[in-house]
């Protein structure tokens, strides 16, 4: 198995993974608007293959606060999904490591605000 970051194209994998995973379909459009449509015009989606199978997905909206007077990086967790396959192999919680630590190294993410 591999993770890699989302790349155009990969929109076909992940919403079949999506109507695997939550049994409903979602359009192209909604997708587009809640993970690739955002201010800071950055997609962050951490993706995990078994050969050309898609079977883990984590997203997430990047955002930023002002904290007394001082912006923040942050992000929003939105669609997490493990192939029903697939099951109890942290793919979880090792996309959203991969996830968090890509956001870190690319000044995506205040180190001031990390998730324990």
């Amino acid at each position: 198995m591999k993770t890699q970051n989302y790349i155009e194209k990969n929109e076909v994998q992940i919403l079949d993974l999506f109507q695997e995973v939550f049994k409903q379909k979602i359009t192209t459009e909604f997708w587009e608007w809640r993970f690739k449509n955002n201010v800071l015009n950055e997609i962050l989606i951490k993706l995990m293959w078994d050969e050309s199978n898609l079977i883990g997905h984590y997203g997430a909206c990047p955002v930023e606060f002002l904290i007394n007077d001082s912006v923040h990086k942050a992000a929003l967790s939105l669609t997490t999904m493990t192939h029903s396959n697939y099951g109890g192999q942290n793919i979880f919680p090792s996309l959203a490591s991969d996830l968090y630590k890509y956001m870190i190294e690319n000044s995506l993410f205040s180190r001031t605000l990390q998730t324990v």
